[in-house]
């Protein structure tokens, strides 16, 4: 996790303080070795906090579903108010993980190392130009992560018989915004709600 703008080809900048980052690192599905305890010292000494850890998979989905909401930036704008199509990717995940007996942890900002070791902060006369969806529209870069985020959803959903239709909407919307190199925040809500009739018109709890 490392809240950071890449819109200027070999110009990084990273919007976290007292680290940069936190990586979680470890074997799949599970376990870790020397090699894990290396890039550890390595991230480490750059400034980014890392942890071995045996259950690294726990973390990484608890990730994805913060990431759900990377198109969703991506296709309304960053000021745009997507709690509540944010909450409706979220449950289908949680539906799609339980089928599925993924187990997941919470990395949120309610997450004590995330607390105490990244919290976000202004660079002067830098902006945060969104997410890395968002950047990568911004950027013209031809793809977009969305396959591997929302798609993961789809995906299990389809595996274990979990209805995912909005995640599946918006996989749908990532790649044809790639397509017609649309501009990121070039999708009015109202524009999504009429397309995607099939997303309930309630508030989320």
């Amino acid at each position: 996790m490392m809240p950071a703008s890449f819109t200027i080809p070999a110009e990084v900048s990273a919007f976290a303080t007292p680290r940069h980052g936190i990586f979680d690192l470890g074997r799949y599905p599970a376990g870790s070795n020397h090699y894990d305890d290396d890039l550890a010292r390595a991230l480490e000494s750059a400034n980014i906090a890392a942890f071995v850890t045996p259950d690294v998979m726990q973390t990484k989905y608890g990730k994805l579903l913060l990431n759900l909401r990377n198109i969703l930036e991506a296709a309304l704008g960053i000021d745009a108010d997507d709690s509540r199509l944010y909450a409706l990717l979220r449950a289908e995940a949680e539906a799609a993980f339980a089928a599925a007996g993924i187990a997941w942890r919470e990395v949120g900002a309610a997450d004590a190392p995330r607390e105490q070791l990244m919290r976000y902060q202004l660079i002067a006369g830098v902006s945060r130009s969104g997410g890395s969806s968002t950047q990568s529209l911004a950027r013209g870069a031809g793809s977009i992560e969305t396959d591997y985020l929302n798609g993961e959803i789809v995906l299990l959903g389809r595996l274990f018989g979990v209805p995912v239709p909005t995640n599946a909407y918006f996989l749908e919307l990532s790649a044809r915004m790639i397509r017609e190199k649309l501009k990121p925040g070039s999708i009015p809500v109202a524009q999504v709600e009429a397309e995607a009739a099939y997303v309930p018109k309630v508030s989320p709890e």
